[in-house]
């Protein structure tokens, strides 16, 4: 997409096994304008391992191109194996004066003894003037299906509002039952049986950086 193109509002689910999705195009550039997408990873019943990689609007936005308020949602393992979710709001690679929209990123989840792997970015690798949006992560549990421990935001970002929601995780309804501990260059928040690491961010969070359900 380039000049003044702009993405239609899609939906989508994917199925098999190496699911790739972008929801506007590959590349935007100029002025393109992305839709405002929902895409939803495949997941994983009677197939192999599952891997699903989902951008909200491409792969590659420059000039003044703007990403759309996009849902994305991981895949959810119900058997042995692995899923792995590779989650971008808008676009891996964001330069020029890029600019990304509000997304809402939604971790996938595992029964007992599955694995489920989240690695998600709000808005992507900014460069030069590009800047991103106001996302929100959702981990969320539904009884024996949980988001697990191996979950990474790669540019959670206090500065562009950027905030964390914990839904239906046993004993966790506030700030208060969170654990957060430093790990390097990275932040890890323990929440009853789930954990989240903020790669790359060691500022202090507090309760305006969570929500709760």
């Amino acid at each position: 997409m380039s000049d003044d193109a702009r993405g239609g509002d899609d939906v989508a689910v994917l199925q098999g096994t190496d699911n790739l999705g972008y929801g506007d195009a590959v590349t935007m550039l100029g002025s393109a304008v992305g839709g405002d997408d929902n895409l939803t990873g495949g997941n994983k019943n009677s197939f192999p391992d599952v891997v699903n990689e989902l951008y909200g609007d491409a792969f590659a936005m420059s000039g003044s191109a703007t990403g759309g308020n996009d849902i994305l949602t991981g895949g959810q393992n119900s058997e042995s194996g692995e899923v792995s979710n590779f989650l971008c709001g808008d676009a891996l690679q964001m330069s020029g004066a890029a600019t990304g929209g509000n997304d809402i990123l939604y971790a996938g989840n595992a029964a007992p003894g599955c694995t489920v792997i989240n690695d998600m970015w709000g808005d992507g690798q900014l460069s030069d003037f590009a800047e991103g949006g106001q996302d929100l992560f959702i981990f969320k549990d539904d009884g024996p299906m949980t988001v697990g421990t191996q979950n990474t935001i790669h540019d959670f970002s206090q500065d562009q509002g950027d905030s964390i929601m914990f839904s239906g995780v046993e004993d966790v309804q506030s700030f208060n039952d969170l654990t957060i501990a430093q790990s390097g260059t990275s932040t890890i928040i323990t929440a009853g049986v789930d954990q989240v690491t903020l790669e790359n961010f060691t500022n202090v969070l507090t309760a305006d950086d969570f929500l709760f359900a």
